[in-house]
């Protein structure tokens, strides 16, 4: 796996999103996974197992924090929407 530095990067002038950009094709082009670089991804796919659990986990994570927010805020709703006795 060939990787560009840092300094090598900002002495080609390239962006973190080209850097991000070039890093992708060569793993591609290498049959490797375009999230790490390191391992096969599976059939048909561009990711490989231990990548895409952990995006799948990531995804859960944040949709719980979402799910837990909405229901903080309507419950704070709802007391303040409450006749006061």
């Amino acid at each position: 796996m060939v990787t560009v530095t840092r300094i090598e990067a900002l002495e080609m002038g390239m962006t973190s999103a080209e850097k991000q950009r070039a890093f992708r094709e060569r793993a591609r082009d290498a049959g490797l996974c375009i999230v790490c670089g390191k391992n096969d991804p599976r059939p048909g796919l561009t990711t490989c197992e231990p990548c895409d659990t952990a995006a799948k986990g990531r995804i859960y994570s944040a949709r719980d924090r979402v799910k837990k927010q909405t229901r903080k805020k309507s419950k704070a709703t709802k007391k303040r929407k409450a006749p006061n006795k």
